[in-house]
């Protein structure tokens, strides 16, 4: 009898075939033959699963939109609004392996976005979800009496990813450490969020 496959398994790992080709050598190095390779599978099985490398990037930026907004979702929905933000947003620096390989995937997304449109769609929704938690975390601050009245949530929550961003990216080249980046998020977080 033959052997029922996980389709889903299957894609997941090609996709995380890609991430590890893109961590190690940007949006360049992912061609269907390293996948393949990097994934222990023929070329003809990861081209049955994906056709085309644009069909795996946008699979593979998905699963790992998914797997991150997992991480980030805040199981206690009375937790205090800083701890929400920080505890999601410490997600994206890159303090530990996973999250520095994930950072490096996300630049080379970024990269990429820039002359793929339909990528540039995916990135900014991201991003959209990303304001909105933020905006919505800063404004329940405002209600609780944490977060100053004369805040703007959206030209902060806008600065506060600018800032992400930054750490990150600096991080990732060896100008700062990973304990200066979260001690600079920080400081940033209890500049926004300040105990009446």
């Amino acid at each position: 009898m033959p052997r029922k496959v996980d389709h889903h398994s299957r894609r997941t790992a090609i996709a995380e075939s890609a991430w590890r080709l893109t961590a190690r050598g940007g949006i360049e190095a992912v061609t269907m033959r390293h996948v393949a390779t990097d994934a222990g599978m023929s070329l003809g099985q990861v081209q049955h699963y994906f056709p085309t490398k644009d069909e795996l990037l946008t699979f593979a930026y998905d699963l790992l939109t998914e797997r991150t907004a997992q991480r980030v979702n805040h199981p206690d929905p009375d937790a205090e609004p800083r701890d929400v933000v920080h505890d999601a947003l410490v997600e994206m620096l890159p303090l530990d392996e996973q999250r520095t390989r994930q950072a490096h995937v996300t630049l080379a997304y970024l990269a990429h976005a820039a002359v793929a449109p339909a990528m540039a769609a995916r990135l900014r929704k991201t991003h959209a979800d990303l304001m909105d938690l933020i905006v919505d975390q800063l404004r329940r601050g405002q209600h609780r009496g944490t977060v100053d009245l004369d805040l703007d949530p959206a030209r902060e929550a806008r600065t506060l990813l600018a800032v992400l961003d930054g750490l990150t990216a600096h991080v990732l080249i060896g100008n700062h450490t990973a304990t200066d980046a979260e001690h600079a998020f920080d400081t940033h977080l209890d500049d926004l969020f300040t105990s009446t």
